[in-house]
């Protein structure tokens, strides 16, 4: 194994930097997308934190509804929350999803913060 130099760790530094704003489009429904930026530490650590647990699809279900809604700016429109009659922020996940396509993007947001199935269960 070699040593990190300098410039390899402020490279890293500018790479860890980039990747906090990275973004990515998902496809959420009948071939529509939403964008979805990386959530901070924290919220992921306490979605890592409810999956790691020896928990079932409910909690799965209720750890993506919190990342979903941590990550997508649009579900934080108060227009939409109005128009769907929601008053709790993450209710509006529920409401036009279904539980399929929250696990399914739940999932892949998970991928995409660098957390495959795999990775979790080992936690």
């Amino acid at each position: 194994m070699a040593r990190m130099n300098f410039d390899e760790l402020i490279a890293k530094k500018l790479q860890r930097e980039q990747d906090r704003y990275a973004v990515k489009e998902i496809e959420v429904s009948d071939g529509k997308t939403l964008l979805f930026k990386k959530c901070g530490e924290d919220t992921t650590l306490a979605v890592l934190d409810d999956l790691s647990k020896e928990s079932g699809l409910t909690e799965a279900k209720n750890a993506y509804i919190k990342l979903m809604y941590a990550c997508c700016e649009e579900l934080h429109d108060p227009k939409l929350l109005a128009e769907c009659g929601v008053t709790d922020c993450y209710d509006i996940v529920e409401t036009i999803f279904s539980v399929d396509e929250i696990l399914r993007i739940g999932n892949e947001l998970m991928g995409f913060l660098g957390f495959s199935d795999d990775k979790i269960k080992n936690l």
